[in-house]
């Protein structure tokens, strides 16, 4: 079956809240933590030297959309971090924001050029891999960017630290940068917990799947 033949929503559409996902049995289903709610905050006017800014006080007010960590029983990892869950319905990471608006919308072509290309894909037509026990999902669209390594994905493992969650592997796409294992070595993660996979031709089947939130927006 093609992706674009898949049911497709949201990761929490129907998942249920729940004040610890660590504990959850597989037979739960598809559950969420909430960890901190959204919030704009306040810091310190930032001054960079000429001729960047031209020593104007740049953005000091930042927001961040609700924190939080779904957990996804028997799920199924294609491309850059898009999920399938047990009841073979394509749930989008949370980070992707990508529905039907989305893909019609001329200035979202990094996210449409992701979707169309796999949406022709078919998923049988992919390597098949299992990861057993746990796993945690770093893969994500930028992740060969090093910026977005330390502003979007090391942020989502310190969330997951949040959430106290098992022991559990750190799942990361080939594509990501080569520094990508020493962070996440530097961060406190055995290297024989790492685990890559391809996004082009490869489906990770996880016994169970922890999918931290987007820390920020824009």
């Amino acid at each position: 079956m093609n992706l674009s033949e898949y049911p497709r929503r949201d990761i929490l559409e129907n998942a249920t809240e729940v004040t610890s996902i660590g504990s959850c049995a597989a037979e739960d289903g598809v559950q969420f933590q909430p960890v901190v709610p959204a919030a704009t905050v306040e810091c310190d006017p930032v001054i960079l030297p000429t001729p960047v800014s031209d020593n104007r006080k740049v953005q000091t007010r930042y927001s961040h959309p609700p924190l939080f960590c779904a957990r996804v029983p028997r799920a199924t990892v294609v491309g850059k971090g898009f999920v399938i869950d047990a009841s073979q319905t394509l749930m989008l990471s949370p980070q992707l924001a990508l529905d039907d608006t989305a893909l019609a919308n001329p200035r979202r072509r990094t996210t449409n050029a992701n979707w169309h290309s796999l949406a022709e894909t078919d998923t049988a037509s992919l390597r098949q891999r299992h990861v057993s026990g746990s796993a945690i999902l770093l893969a994500s669209i930028g992740e060969h960017i090093w910026g977005h390594w330390l502003l979007d994905i090391l942020p989502r493992l310190f969330l997951s630290r949040m959430c106290r969650l098992p022991a559990a592997k750190i799942l990361i796409s080939c594509e990501s940068r080569v520094s990508a294992k020493e962070l996440l070595e530097l961060a406190g993660i055995a290297r024989e917990d790492i685990v890559e996979y391809d996004p082009a031709s490869d489906a990770v089947y996880c016994d169970e799947l922890f999918v931290p939130s987007l820390c920020r927006t824009g």
